[in-house]
């Protein structure tokens, strides 16, 4: 079997510090064929639906959305490629929001209002597995699909529902239209930079502090 190939996307609205090119040069690709490709807008989900055409066009057999905020373990690609080798279609690392108080951006309920909003639960971080488990719904700062769920799935792909994401609408149109599952990989800790690089463990201590500070201490 021929090595696959793997688009690794990155939408950006013109800034891409050099933390985040220094640590693409030090991945790990092992035995996959990578390609880059950097589209700079402020409407990113036009930038997300131009990268995933692209993928289709040049006939990658993945995609890899990174956003530039994201820092990841130098073996990510090849442990997300892998999940998606063994019959997964979806897969997402474990990231956080970058503002307090630092939810998980994967969801355990996904459901269109009578408004037309589209309304989501964050999983509970108290219950997020050790091993890789399923989800509803999530963001993209880093996760890999095959190629072949755009195909099936037409366009516009990221187009955002009233008050949504584009990036939770496509998800959500995926896992409950067309029926993918979506892997999540808490294993893959993913740092999200802001003021600080946020991660499992910033979150284990903000809640730490957030129960000290209910007892009536910091310390």
């Amino acid at each position: 079997m021929s090595n696959k190939s793997i688009l690794i996307a990155i939408p950006n609205i013109g800034t891409v510090s050099t933390n985040f090119m220094s640590q693409m040069l030090g991945m790990n690709y092992g035995k996959y064929t990578i390609g880059y490709r950097f589209i700079k807008s402020n409407l990113l989900y036009l930038s997300r639906d131009k990268l995933a055409l692209s993928a289709i066009n040049n006939n990658f057999d993945y995609i890899l959305f990174l956003d530039t905020d994201q820092q990841i373990p130098n073996d990510t690609i090849l442990r997300m490629a892998k999940h998606l080798e063994n019959g997964e279609d979806i897969v997402t690392a474990l990231i956080f929001t970058k503002e307090k108080p630092y939810n998980p951006c994967i969801y355990s309920e996904s459901k269109i209002l009578e408004t037309g909003q589209l309304s989501l639960k964050y999983y509970p971080v108290s219950e997020i597995p050790l091993e890789p488990f399923y989800v509803e719904n999530c963001g993209s700062g880093c996760v890999m699909l095959k190629t072949e769920v755009f195909k099936k799935i037409p366009q516009p792909w990221f187009h955002p529902y009233i008050y949504s994401g584009e990036d939770v609408t496509f998800f959500h149109v995926a896992s409950h239209n067309y029926g993918y599952k979506i892997l999540c990989d808490p294993t893959i800790d993913v740092g999200h930079w802001g003021i600080e690089n946020i991660n499992r463990t910033t979150k284990a201590l903000y809640d730490e502090e957030v129960i000290r500070m209910k007892k009536g201490s910091v310390l």
